[in-house]
């Protein structure tokens, strides 16, 4: 089982919700699906477009990898991780896809405390999710929607962009 909260979420925020989780003591473990490495995120700069990122203190306990095509990966769902899927904006297909962040709400802690402050640190990231993203309603294909969506987000939309699952 698991929980998480979508959201569009524009780069200007994107860029201040990563400098919260560094300013917040928090590893940012990038999976660089075009360099195939995993990289330790010390600033927002060292982020690029492609890959997956893994939110993540030591105190959670062990990540867990696995073998993929020849190369080291985070296994997300086994690990005490939070997974951070960043909004994306792809202009050559004039789409949207959404972003999230997830967690496995199932997973065996040394102590009931640490699973307790992983579950605390993970309405945390909501929390900050909700103050800066705000829930509101846009239109798209003529339906009216409700979300966690940035207005610079809601103008692609005007501009006849479509949300790609």
């Amino acid at each position: 089982m698991g929980r998480q909260i979508n959201f569009y979420m524009d780069k200007e925020v994107e860029k201040r919700f990563i400098t919260f989780l560094l300013q917040n003591d928090y590893k940012i473990l990038y999976d660089d699906t075009i360099e195939k490495e995993i990289k330790d995120i010390i600033n927002v700069n060292d982020i690029k477009e492609y890959g997956f990122l893994y939110v993540y203190k030591e105190e959670y306990g062990k990540i867990i990898y696995y073998e993929h095509y020849g190369r080291e990966r985070i296994k997300g769902i086994n690990s005490p991780v939070f997974d951070f899927s960043r909004t994306k904006i792809l202009e050559d297909e004039k789409g949207i896809r959404e972003g999230r962040i997830w967690v496995n709400t199932d997973l065996e802690f040394k102590s009931p405390d640490i699973k307790e402050q992983f579950l605390k640190d993970y309405g945390k990231l909501v929390q900050w999710i909700k103050k800066n993203v705000p829930y509101q309603v846009y239109s798209h294909n003529g339906k009216d929607r409700k979300g966690y969506i940035n207005d610079s987000i809601i103008q692609y939309i005007q501009m006849g962009y479509k949300f790609i699952i």
